[in-house]
């Protein structure tokens, strides 16, 4: 797959199955009375999952299906707030401490996006909204706006227009606005 900073490899053969072992209730239990705070924030559910587990006739939850439980937390703790950077670097192959890879820690930085969130805020530009989050936030500020579908791009750029924004306050990219530090506060 090409990555828009690099290729990058994904191998997904046979994912679900090598994944498909059901996570012991013994084990899950144990981990989820741990003295350690972080270990038991991982299992925290696992008590009240049991119960769950019982009314879904036997089924038991396999790491695939905790995966994405643990994903879709943390999408909807994500979404609930606006990010600007978050991202997992390893900074070295051999997982030890206090080791550090300058070359594969820029290799993950350059792949992540995060090299180009920073270009771009040095342009001056760090705020972003997707057209269609930036139509659905500012179109009450238009009352002009033709009703009907309109693409979201045009009607991103009909409210830019119709707020007699200085053009430098503001870019148009492929699929956001990107606006100069402090503007969209300032709507």
């Amino acid at each position: 797959m090409t990555h828009y900073a690099a290729d990058v490899e994904y191998n997904t053969e046979e994912w679900l199955s090598k994944n498909k072992d059901p996570l012991n209730d013994n084990l899950t239990g144990l981990l989820a009375n741990s003295t350690d705070p972080h270990i038991a924030s991982l299992f925290e559910d696992a008590n009240s999952n049991r119960s769950k587990q019982r009314v879904k006739k036997g089924i038991f939850r396999t790491v695939a299906q905790r995966h994405k439980e643990q994903l879709n937390s943390l999408m909807t703790q994500l979404n609930s707030t606006q990010p600007h950077f978050v991202r997992c670097i390893i900074p070295n192959e051999k997982k030890q401490p206090r080791v550090f890879s300058g070359p594969l820690v820029l290799d993950q930085l350059r792949c992540n996006g995060v090299l180009e969130g920073i270009r771009i805020a040095r342009t001056g530009f760090p705020n972003r909204l997707t057209f269609m989050e930036f139509r659905q936030r500012y179109e009450l500020l238009t009352p002009g706006l033709p009703t009907g579908f309109i693409e979201s791009r045009n009607a991103a750029q009909m409210i830019l227009s119709s707020l007699d924004l200085d053009r430098s306050m503001y870019q148009m990219g492929r699929t956001k606005v990107f606006f100069r530090a402090g503007l969209v506060n300032d709507f």
